[in-house]
């Protein structure tokens, strides 16, 4: 899995990451490190067969989802705002789009600065 939040927060790593079953590589690239997801990343790391990694870039700004290197979700607002205050979106990209988007995104995550 790799999440891609420019302002990935201590609230969307609850929501979204903490439960992942373990063995599933889970990849986080946002842009502004909020300094209270490290506890939590670290207490992640210490669960038998984790597998995370962060990494910031500034070159961010959408909001996207991969899962499995196949399927691409892309996201309307941060998933710390997840449509608190207005109506946002969650919607899945076509397979035939899917590893342009990837190829991207790997291309940041490659450049990005390791936490």
């Amino acid at each position: 899995m790799l999440l891609v939040d420019p302002y990935l927060d201590r609230k969307a790593f609850d929501l979204y990451v903490r439960d992942v079953e373990p063995g599933i590589q889970i990849r986080l690239l946002v842009n502004k490190f909020a300094g209270d997801l490290e506890p939590l990343i670290r207490m992640f790391e210490e669960k038998p067969g984790a597998d995370i990694e962060v990494r910031v870039s500034n070159q961010l700004h959408d909001r996207v989802l991969f899962v499995d290197q196949q399927q691409c979700w892309v996201i309307g607002q941060s998933l710390k705002d997840a449509a608190k205050q207005k109506t946002t979106y969650i919607a899945p990209l076509g397979s035939d789009v899917v590893p342009d988007k990837l190829a991207y995104y790997e291309q940041i995550w490659n450049q990005a600065s390791k936490v």
